[in-house]
């Protein structure tokens, strides 16, 4: 498998990452002792990034975008495509823009993956989700790739944007917390 985003759970005992299993994405949960995926959460959904536990283990986030599709270019002979052929990608027409998801874990049964509520859908770009310790706080890197990047943070009881910092550079690519919850770094 060729993972995508690995994060360690909150008892540092498992993994989990992303990877592709047939036409879409599945949550991969590894157990540290064995080394072996001991779970697979199928989502239903494609492209999936960057995954991430709460702090209690309760559930897992990731960032998802739609699976670009354009049927000038379906029928293609190559899997490398020239610049012309996706003029709205080139052009900044079409930004692809990511969505912060969640899906229970259910002791590695997982549930429905759902949008979470004001990261996903806001006409941003969100990825790498980043939790306080404490659980309260969810910081994402994102923006408008070739334009304005930013860092925006939730309050998660609150299920609402509280701010967000604008960064005099392209798209925010990932963030960090530090361990009380003060303190973020990005790159």
């Amino acid at each position: 498998l060729r993972g995508r985003g690995i994060a360690w759970s909150p008892n540092d005992k498992q993994l989990v990452f992303s990877a592709k299993a047939g036409a879409e994405h599945q949550i991969h949960i590894v157990d540290i002792k064995t080394e072996k995926i001991v779970r697979s959460i199928e989502t239903g959904l494609e492209s999936i990034y960057n995954t991430t536990w709460s702090p209690d283990g309760k559930s897992i986030v990731f960032a998802r975008t739609e699976v670009y599709q354009k049927d000038s270019i379906a029928d293609a002979s190559s899997v490398l495509l020239d610049e012309h052929d996706v003029p709205e990608f080139i052009e900044d027409k079409e930004p692809f823009k990511f969505n912060l998801y969640r899906v229970p874990f259910n002791e590695g049964r997982g549930g429905k993956a759902e949008p979470i509520e004001g990261a996903s859908h806001n006409g941003m770009s969100n990825f790498f989700a980043k939790f306080s310790p404490d659980g309260k706080w969810l910081a994402a890197g994102g923006g408008t790739p070739g334009a304005l990047g930013q860092v925006r943070l939730w309050s998660v009881p609150e299920k609402r944007e509280v701010r967000a910092y604008g960064i005099q550079t392209d798209a925010v690519a990932c963030v960090g917390l530090d361990s009380v919850g003060s303190h973020l770094a990005l790159l």
